[in-house]
């Protein structure tokens, strides 16, 4: 079993069919659909072919509702989601351009903050009998500080945002292990963490962290993998059109998880991360589903 802790949302998703001027409206095609970077990733790693256990909090309206249910249909555990009374759910709001690529976006994930060091301790037992935990930023420094110091199997965690990826640091800072199995980030996070001008200046950095694995996606250019004093970048497949970006970093370390626990080589972990990422860029969906879980295992 594989249990991810972090947000779960409801995902408003636009994009433009027309040339997009600022202070205007223009025709769009909307997606509501359930999103949030810990669901996404449990949902990826279901349709992989994992026992999955969702750890998040929800509010007490529809969209609570509306994201357990998903997550139910898609065989996640939703046994330990926490339903917070009288509190509204995660909504993410995305505007996309006409290719696809993002313009602007808005969450509200207050309600994360309700997964508390002491929330998560009375869950411990269930999270250290896992394989493995996967955990987002847009969880708080505390609560992932918590994680990193009791968490006794491989602990993956994403970046979220520029914003949110700090949580991380300072949990680490803060923490008394000072040690991390994987951390997932984007270039760009990884450039704001570090103070760095380059990616190559900022994998070093945050492997000083106590970092023992950094994952940065590059876009178009790749990924890269460092382990140590070894580190491995790969090149992306063109992607011929980009139909979504949402949910493709999710994507991305749901196979570098499910590549690790597999006992693959770095290669090999980021050709399928990236080949999974290319998925979710060329569909209109956040998340992989159940009709391509063949495919999604073979990679």
């Amino acid at each position: 079993m594989i249990t991810v802790i972090g947000g779960a949302n409801v995902d408003v998703s636009a994009r433009a069919l027309s040339e997009v001027r600022g202070g205007d409206s223009c025709p769009s095609s909307v997606m509501v659909s359930c999103g949030g970077v810990a669901r996404n990733i449990a949902q990826d790693l279901s349709v992989m072919g994992y026992e999955v256990k969702l750890l998040t909090a929800v509010g007490d309206d529809v969209f609570g509702e509306m994201i357990i249910q998903e997550c139910q249909h898609v065989g996640i555990d939703t046994t330990d989601i926490l339903r917070v009374k009288k509190a509204g759910s995660g909504t993410y709001l995305c505007f996309n351009d006409s290719e696809g690529e993002m313009v602007a976006a808005a969450a509200d994930t207050d309600v994360i903050n309700k997964i508390t060091p002491a929330w998560l301790r009375k869950k411990l037992r269930v999270i250290n009998s896992s394989e493995a935990v996967v955990a987002d930023c847009n969880l708080s420094h505390e609560a992932l500080m918590f994680l990193i110091d009791n968490v006794r199997v491989p602990l993956f965690v994403d970046g979220v945002s520029v914003g949110k990826s700090r949580r991380v640091i300072e949990a680490l800072n803060h923490s008394e292990c000072k040690s991390l199995y994987c951390l997932k980030v984007n270039k760009q996070e990884a450039l704001t963490l570090t103070g760095s001008e380059c990616v190559e200046d900022a994998t070093q950095s945050l492997l000083t962290e106590g970092i023992d694995n950094v994952v940065i996606t590059l876009g178009a250019e790749g990924a890269l993998l460092a382990q140590g004093r070894s580190v491995v970048r790969k090149v992306a497949k063109p992607v011929s059109k980009i139909v979504n970006t949402t949910g493709a970093g999710d994507a991305f370390l749901a196979a570098v998880v499910s590549g690790t626990l597999k006992g693959l080589s770095a290669n090999k972990i980021l050709a399928l991360a990236l080949a999974t990422a290319k998925k979710i860029l060329t569909t209109d969906r956040p998340s992989l589903t159940k009709k391509n879980k063949k495919n999604n295992i073979q990679q």
